[in-house]
């Protein structure tokens, strides 16, 4: 039997490394349950964008995603923003950064170009 599976977009926004096991879990528990459906072989595109000077995520979590993505095969994208600290992309994250000492701040460079480049990831991967 042939199954046909659609190109559909997986967009999952988070700055933090740490959850690649907890989605690979996720999936690995979705498929389990019939919701995934994946045939052998499929490729999954993926575009991470990292604030380079993030104190949450190391420069070691980053290189062991780049390894794992490479030892599966997986086409992927990741950008590092050099002086972007965690939440780069979120207006609001200097002001919580005052108000609960975090070590957070929003990079408008940051911001725009990785919004421009998901964008064209979708546009590439999706249309």
């Amino acid at each position: 039997m042939t199954v046909k599976v659609p190109s559909a977009p997986a967009y999952w926004w988070c700055e933090w490394w740490g959850l690649n096991d907890y989605v690979r879990r996720r999936a690995d528990m979705l498929a389990e349950l019939g919701y995934v459906a994946l045939p052998a072989g499929s490729l999954i595109r993926i575009a991470a964008f990292n604030g380079g000077a993030d104190p949450m995520v190391s420069a070691e979590q980053v290189a062991a995603f780049e390894q794992e993505m490479k030892a599966a095969g997986a086409d992927y994208l990741v950008v590092n923003y050099p002086g972007a600290l965690h939440a780069c992309t979120n207006p609001a994250a200097d002001k919580a950064a005052a108000v609960f000492g975090l070590p957070i701040g929003y990079d408008k460079a940051a911001d725009q170009n990785s919004w421009q480049r998901l964008q064209q990831f979708l546009a590439d991967n999706f249309s």
